[in-house]
């Protein structure tokens, strides 16, 4: 690339992260870019210093050497230029094209902040307003079709405060144009500039309708999706509302059979979906086989104590003490005797030791 612009690497110089490589220039003579006339007289020269894509994790520079001519058409308005670098880097640049193509394939995939991280992961230092630059610097690659059916809607930059107006190329399924506000006069401008609109899908904003009217009245303005399914769902709301009391009455004249109730039933059993009426059988099957073998499956505290009324003996887990090999209830101990005893004794007196009779 530095051969094709009339460069021949002179040095390259590593310092820390960054290498500098130094190209100077071999260009003789160079046409001026206003009268496209040849000099071979050399004014000066300057550095273009140049980052290019980082190499084994490295900073790379091209300081390269640009010379300016004198042009020697006397009637010219340019008196100095320089020569043409465009192949290696854009007008006013200080990235490489292919450094720049780099960050238009990011910014073009991730968007501007998410690409701007990944660059500087990447050692390519940007932020995300370079990124959106360079996608706007980049020409379009191919020429889009002329749309044909559109949708116009407003949408919130700020809710409740500020709103613009999208455009949507309904056949392609991608956004071709978006405005600062919801006038009708940017829409009708824009309008006028695309006369192969046949078809406009709208809300029912009045003022994209006049927008349309007066630009392309020979297209066809239809409601979309969402607000014609609005509008059938006011008026059947409507229509219930005002025929609220003759639709009550004709309730109360319907009799609702036995045989009706139970078709309903076996419709709503059958409109369950195979799994799930699946995992419902599964269930049961398991419910109720726990409850039949709980015995038998798991034994615990009821079947000793079926055990021990079959025998006529306490179980260990009753409460019950053996005493003189009869059995009888838990005793009180010396503490409880103790307690009922000062309970009489004070039963009569107050907190302060008085009696209250």
């Amino acid at each position: 690339m530095l051969a094709r612009v009339g460069k021949r690497v002179v040095s390259s110089d590593a310092r820390g992260e960054t290498v500098t490589v130094e190209a100077c220039s071999t260009v003789r003579a160079a046409p001026c870019p206003a009268c496209h006339r040849w000099s071979h007289r050399i004014h000066g020269s300057y550095v273009r210093r140049l980052e290019e894509r980082p190499m084994l994790d490295q900073r790379v520079v091209l300081a390269v050497e640009v010379r300016r001519f004198k042009c020697a058409n006397a009637g010219c308005p340019r008196r100095t230029f320089a020569e043409n670098i465009h192949a290696l880097a854009g007008r006013h640049q200080r990235r490489t094209r292919s450094q720049a193509r780099a960050l238009h394939a990011l910014g073009h995939a991730l968007g501007g902040e998410a690409a701007a991280r990944l660059a500087n992961a990447l050692g390519l230092r940007t932020s995300a307003d370079t990124v959106l630059r360079e996608l706007r610097r980049a020409p379009e690659r191919k020429r889009k079709p002329r749309p044909r059916v559109v949708g116009i809607d407003d949408w919130a930059i700020a809710r409740g405060h500020q709103y613009g107006t999208i455009i949507v190329d309904l056949e392609r399924r991608e956004p071709i144009e978006v405005f600062a506000g919801r006038e009708g006069t940017a829409v009708a401008a824009w309008m006028r500039a695309h006369p192969s609109i046949e078809i406009v899908a709208r809300d029912r904003a009045g003022a994209y309708s006049e927008a349309v009217d007066i630009a392309l009245p020979a297209a066809t303005q239809v409601s979309d999706r969402w607000h014609l399914l609005c509008n059938l769902r006011d008026n059947v709301e409507r229509l219930l509302c005002r025929l609220g009391s003759q639709l009550r009455q004709a309730a109360q004249q319907v009799e609702v059979r036995g045989v009706t109730l139970d078709r309903q039933r076996e419709r709503s059993r059958n409109s369950l979906w195979s799994w799930q009426r699946l995992s419902d059988q599964r269930r049961a099957s398991r419910v109720g086989a726990v409850r039949a073998g709980y015995g038998a499956t798991r034994p615990g505290r009821h079947d000793e104590r079926n055990r021990a009324r079959a025998l006529n003996r306490p179980s260990n887990r009753a409460q019950l003490h053996h005493r003189g090999g009869v059995p009888r209830a838990r005793t009180q101990g010396a503490g409880s005797d103790a307690f009922r005893s000062l309970s009489q004794r004070y039963r009569g007196t107050n907190r302060a030791g008085l009696s209250l009779s």
